[in-house]
């Protein structure tokens, strides 16, 4: 490819050949040699004296590094080894062609698009060029970065859990170095967020220990806390029903504390089953505390 280093490589047995060495053939075109060796005398030949030699495990090679090649690169090379027998030299031929380099061209058609809300959209930019082109993504002017629920994978921008703030101009720009290709389109988000509830199961709890608790999997776990609302009437016990009164033959026994902190328990432990977070679910007290708590 043009504007790429490009390495030419003759290998050759050590015992029978040597004087390697790369020439440019001056009186033959591609289309003109249908072997790929010829007797070096055959050819005219241009030396080429950037070549370099190595030599490993009885093989020495000779390589040609052709840097940011061009057009004026292209052609016939040849590499000629000399037998040590029989000192006749024989020319293998090679020849070099440089594909095109190509801007980059984006070939989907972008078109505006509408999604529901807590859905989950791809959008695609199918970008080809020579050499491949670098796909950047932007809302509004602003690139995409990857994060949670923001996914960039082969050129595609997959947005998980959509909200009403994704709302927004989207835009693919293509670049490699022979310029760049850009298409947008509109993204609306429509409806509001209704989450899915459900109530907590399991053998060990009881009906009406909790109330419905929001399904982890819908929403991320900073939304769950804002909506997950504190209820008095259902996580707090009223004063009568802890028997404070502080009488004699009425008052709260270690057994009462034991089995009010197993619901409290058991509740904690469903919470963190499904992976809800528990902020604004903490146990109260009244500033007048019953002798009953006091040591």
């Amino acid at each position: 490819m043009e504007q790429d280093d490009v390495i030419l490589r003759c290998k050759a047995d050590n015992v029978l050949y040597d004087k390697l060495a790369w020439f440019r053939v001056a009186n033959l075109s591609k289309s003109e040699h249908a072997e790929s060796t010829l007797p070096c005398r055959l050819l005219t030949l241009q030396p080429l004296p950037q070549a370099v030699m190595s030599s490993l495990q009885g093989n020495i090679t000779l390589e040609l590094r052709l840097q940011n090649a061009s057009r004026q690169d292209e052609g016939l090379y040849a590499c000629q080894v000399k037998n040590t027998k029989t000192a006749k030299s024989t020319c293998i031929l090679r020849h070099l062609s440089l594909r095109d380099l190509e801007a980059p061209r984006i070939l989907n058609n972008f078109t505006d698009q509408k999604v529901n809300v807590s859905a989950t959209i791809t959008l695609h930019c199918d970008a080809v060029g020579t050499p491949n082109p670098k796909v950047v993504w932007a809302k509004n002017n602003h690139t995409v970065e990857k994060s949670s629920g923001v996914i960039l994978n082969q050129n595609n921008l997959t947005i998980q859990r959509v909200k009403k703030e994704d709302s927004g101009l989207y835009t693919c720009t293509a670049c490699n170095t022979r310029g760049c290709d850009t298409s947008q389109a509109y993204l609306s988000v429509e409806g509001q967020f209704v989450p899915q509830l459900v109530s907590p199961t399991g053998g060990d709890l009881k009906t009406g220990y909790l109330s419905m608790i929001l399904d982890s999997e819908d929403l991320p776990m900073d939304e769950q806390c804002e909506r997950l609302t504190y209820d008095a009437n259902k996580w707090e016990f009223p004063r009568d029903r802890l028997k404070l009164e502080s009488s004699v033959d009425d008052h709260l026994t270690m057994e009462d504390l034991i089995s009010y902190s197993f619901q409290v328990a058991k509740g904690m432990e469903f919470l963190s089953s499904r992976k809800v977070g528990t902020r604004g679910l903490s146990a109260r007290s009244s500033s007048q505390k019953h002798p009953a708590f006091r040591e």
